[in-house]
């Protein structure tokens, strides 16, 4: 199965050999990924974080600003890492690791934002999400480079324009 996060679509299910496409309406969908208990965790585009259970065919947990850490609701990029814990980078929403406990969608919910310190978070718009050999975080952000967040550590160390050659911080 493919799943197809769409703007002003909900998400939409394509199985190779199947007539058609099954959608899900459950809003503007930027970001998917699946945890370990076989749950879609969909970022969207302005209602947070929903996590869909297929088997059952409804949302069983929902995450936004109001009820949980994480600083805002627009995610648009995810990414499953190799110790099952869930990331979601946004704009205007920092960047948030949500650690599920169950296949019922509980989850405890981590989020960075940018505080100005020089080995924090560069910036509250995180666009993708991406982990290397060693099990770091690397995101590309929206104007302040590239980052690596070392889980050992807690600590970023920033690329950008100033400290490399890229051409831009985007």
């Amino acid at each position: 199965l493919i799943w197809i996060g769409s703007y002003k679509n909900g998400a939409n299910m394509y199985k190779e050999g199947s007539k058609s496409m099954m959608n899900l309406e459950l809003g503007d969908i930027n970001a998917v990924c699946e945890d370990n208990y076989g749950n879609y965790w969909l970022g969207t585009n302005d209602r947070g974080i929903v996590v869909y259970n297929p088997k059952i065919g409804e949302q069983v947990a929902h995450y936004t600003a109001a009820n949980s850490p994480m600083f805002g609701n627009i995610m648009v990029g995810a990414y499953k890492a190799s110790d099952g814990s869930l990331w979601f980078g946004g704009y205007n929403s920092g960047l948030t690791r949500c650690i599920p406990h169950n296949g019922n969608g509980e989850a405890t919910v981590i989020n960075y934002r940018h505080t100005g310190a020089p080995d924090g978070l560069a910036t509250d718009n995180v666009w993708s999400i991406t982990e290397d050999r060693w099990h770091c975080i690397w995101i590309g952000t929206l104007g302040a480079g590239i980052q690596r967040l070392d889980l050992r550590t807690g600590k970023f160390r920033t690329w950008d324009n100033k400290n490399t050659q890229l051409s831009d911080n985007y």
